[in-house]
């Protein structure tokens, strides 16, 4: 996409460029017979045919005809504008308009898809009922929505964004989805897992994490059944979103250090490989793979994540992710769980209503929708026609119920208390006490922390601050057991926007965050009181030193989203006295 829309800018270069030389070549020719004002005249009527030939003059003559060509280059260009706009224009009064944005192959492809229901554009089309954001990275994504906020008004709005964070859009028509969480979750209904399996992920960006995630709460069709995840690639900061992972009993977690190629080749029989790297680097570990064991049993069956898969076909592995398959009508604009579980919610007549209701429930319940779904679809090769009553199936929606909550780090309240000043203590499965404000949304299990509280944690963290539906959101203080202080901006849990971390030593870093990490400029402040000046983007220092003379900051690791900074002199923060 982006070659041919370079060739296209060129072309239009080119176009802009030959209009005006047929007025120059007459120009030239008109001048040796003509004063600069006839020849000006002269040369502007030879757009209009009308052409005061000078016999012999070769000039005039190529001036006359690039100028006829240049005319009806202008009419058809007209011609084709218009066109354009009305077909536009009629398109956008269908109640199933959809304008699709973007400058990429997934834009153009999803337009096909939609046929005359579609505006391809990379300009906001006002009419259209419905709207597709489909730029190539979600910077662009957020920027043309923020710009266009005010027409997107009241209209449903699908946005690709596969890192930002959904709740930076706002608005009950905004539709954020993520093209590997679709990869994902049409690889697990393709390729459900019935029994005990051992799986190895290689591969752990956003596709590897988000295929753990949906086989975690997708592959749920019997109590008994025992999946063991082992898992290669860069997953510090996920093991950190998910710190209860071991609360899962359902599943086992295996995140190896050691490289792929020797856990793999000692560990025996793993029942399914799924390569979840870019399609190139898939492509290099599967020619690995195939190479080490040769003729021998391979170590399970192979799936490959391929955008195209042409090349792969002739050999023995499944391919997934094909954009052919993930950009489809349905998967972008048909959110067929979520309105199954806002039906089935309202007919049950619980006393608050659907939208009252905060995103968390509202994603278990549409993943207890799909569950629901996909037991139907496979019970009966799953039983082998053992009848199972609905019971079977309620047991199933319980271990949902409790993987959810643990997966995403969200503990079940398990007691309720009114405190004397009007404030709440809450007390959480796993040990967690909460002590103050809460949104009572009609009863107590409905309640989400909201305003002023206190969060004691059971690994000894101690927050004290604002929360907003259930997370630290606003300004607050969080006191780590491991000796880090952070006092300032959160956002969504997150440190975000300004803020104080004051390491164990007593060295201080005070700026500017974003997402747990320093952004923009701060000041970083040794233990012996040297102050240095931080320009800084998402933890990648290059420092500007003030009121010290020699020493300079080299390196800043991140370890489990906590800093740890190395001066020429040595290591400074958390691990100093070490």
């Amino acid at each position: 996409m982006d070659k041919s829309k370079n060739q296209s800018n060129k072309l239009k270069i080119l176009k802009y460029m030959f209009m005006p030389l047929p007025f120059v070549l007459g120009t030239i020719g008109y001048l040796q017979y003509y004063d600069l004002h006839w020849a000006l005249l002269k040369s502007a009527q030879l757009y209009t045919f009308n052409v005061d030939y000078i016999e012999g003059d070769l000039t005039i003559y190529a001036a006359a005809w690039l100028a006829m060509i240049a005319t009806i280059s202008m009419i058809l260009l007209v011609l084709q504008y218009i066109n354009a706009f009305l077909s536009t224009y009629f398109k956008t009064l269908s109640k199933n308009s959809c304008a699709v944005y973007g400058n990429s192959i997934y834009a153009e492809h999803l337009a096909k898809k939609l046929k005359s229901k579609s505006i391809l554009s990379e300009k906001i089309i006002s009419g259209a009922k419905k709207h597709v954001l489909l730029f190539n990275s979600d910077e662009e994504n957020l920027e043309f929505y923020q710009n266009n906020i005010d027409k997107f008004a009241n209209k449903p709005v699908f946005i690709k964004l596969n890192k930002a964070m959904p709740y930076m859009l706002k608005g009950d028509n905004v539709n954020v989805f993520n093209t590997a969480e679709i990869t994902s979750r049409l690889f697990w209904r393709k390729y459900p897992i019935y029994q005990n399996e051992r799986v190895a992920i290689i591969g752990f960006e956003e596709l590897g994490q988000e295929i753990l995630s949906s086989g975690v709460l997708m592959n749920i069709f019997s109590p008994r059944q025992r999946i063991e995840y082992n898992i290669w690639g860069n997953y510090s900061h996920f093991k950190g979103l998910h710190a209860m992972l071991d609360n899962i009993i359902t599943n086992k977690f295996i995140f190896h250090d050691k490289d792929w190629q020797e856990v793999l080749f000692k560990s025996g029989y793993f029942n399914r490989l799924i390569l979840c790297n870019a399609q190139s680097q898939n492509i290099i570990d599967l020619s690995i793979i195939l190479s080490l064991y040769g003729d021998l049993q391979k170590p399970g069956q192979i799936f490959i994540y391929a955008d195209d898969d042409s090349m792969l076909k002739e050999l023995d592995v499944k391919t997934f992710g094909s954009t052919n398959e993930i950009y489809t009508v349905e998967n972008i604009l048909n959110d067929q769980y979520n309105k199954k579980a806002k039906d089935e919610y309202i007919q049950e007549n619980h006393e608050t209503s659907w939208e009252s209701l905060n995103s968390f429930d509202k994603r278990l319940l549409i993943s207890q929708t799909e569950l629901k779904d996909n037991w139907e679809y496979h019970k009966e090769l799953i039983m082998n026609g053992t009848a199972k009553d609905d019971n079977y199936l309620i047991h199933l929606k319980h271990i949902l119920k409790y993987t959810f909550h643990w997966w995403y780090n969200r503990l079940i309240k398990t007691k309720y208390q009114e405190l004397e000043d009007g404030s709440y203590k809450i007390e959480y499965n796993n040990g967690d006490i909460y002590e103050g404000e809460l949104e009572i949304n009609g009863n107590y299990e409905n309640s989400t922390l909201c305003g002023q509280g206190k969060m004691f944690f059971f690994d000894g963290d101690i927050y004290n601050g604002k929360w907003k539906s259930d997370l630290r959101h606003g300004l607050g203080k969080m006191e780590y057991a491991n000796g880090f202080i952070y006092e300032g901006e959160f956002d969504a849990n997150y440190r975000d926007g300004h803020g104080k971390m004051i390491f164990p030593n007593k060295a201080e870093y005070d700026g500017e965050w974003d997402l747990d990490k320093w952004n923009e400029q701060g000041k970083y402040t040794s233990v012996d009181g040297a102050v240095y000046d931080v320009i800084s983007k998402k933890g990648v220092i290059q420092p500007i030193i003030t009121d010290v003379e020699a020493t300079h900051v080299s390196k800043v690791e991140w370890i489990d989203d906590f800093p740890h900074v190395y001066l020429e002199e040595g290591l400074m923060g958390e691990l100093e006295d070490n």
